[in-house]
């Protein structure tokens, strides 16, 4: 009876180790693969690309970064999420994209004619006509409207632009065969023609 039990505790003795050892085998593996994936994040140049319909895209690699990390080298979003009252130790993810907007159009000059008092003396008024030049261009994505008033150009632009993340895996690929994830990539489009984006950044803070 008592050598069973031996048995009995030496069995449960071996899966407990043979537990924590897989566990911690498996914890170390997922620190690498994280080292991995931000090394490849910071090496390769964000992708940059044109959808099928020609819009601007870019594709970057997910850089996983601790609490203190992400302080430490993005303070600048650590003070923006600040700003709007985050708490930055509930951050999930920060994206950031920049974008440049270029517009090439052509239109014409509308001469508008107006009249203009002006004081001669104390009391006497002199009117004079004045030419106002005015010019416009607006479609789906931009609007402009601007005047030139005693050779200075003032006016307003309103531009329009929505842009889509999104965030996917990267399976890993021997011969044909997929399995696990290699990587997880945001993909981010601008749905406005005239933009280009310029720069894109996926950080994920670890828990």
């Amino acid at each position: 009876m008592k050598a069973k039990s031996i048995i009995v505790v030496a069995s449960l003795i071996t899966v407990l180790i043979t537990v924590i050892w897989t566990l911690t085998v498996k914890k170390e593996a997922q620190k690498v693969d994280v080292m991995r994936g931000n090394i490849r994040a910071l090496k390769d140049e964000v992708n940059y690309y044109r959808t099928s319909d020609s819009l601007s895209a870019a594709s970057v690699e997910r850089l996983t970064l601790a609490l203190s990390e992400f302080k430490e080298y993005y303070d600048d979003l650590a003070v923006e999420a600040a700003k709007l009252k985050l708490n930055v130790k509930r951050l999930e993810t920060v994206n950031r994209t920049a974008t440049k907007t270029v517009v090439e159009f052509k239109t014409v000059y509308r001469d508008t004619i107006i009249n203009v008092i002006e004081k001669a003396g104390e009391e006497e008024e002199m009117f004079k006509t004045d030419t106002i030049r005015c010019a416009n261009y607006e479609d789906k994505f931009i609007t402009m409207n601007f005047c030139e008033i005693k050779g200075i150009p003032r006016g307003t632009i309103e531009v329009r632009d929505t842009l889509i993340h999104f965030v996917h895996r990267v399976p890993k690929k021997f011969l044909f065969f997929k399995w696990g994830t290699k990587a997880v990539k945001m993909e981010v489009v601008s749905l406005n023609p005239y933009t280009k984006i310029s720069h894109a950044e996926f950080i994920q803070l670890k828990k």
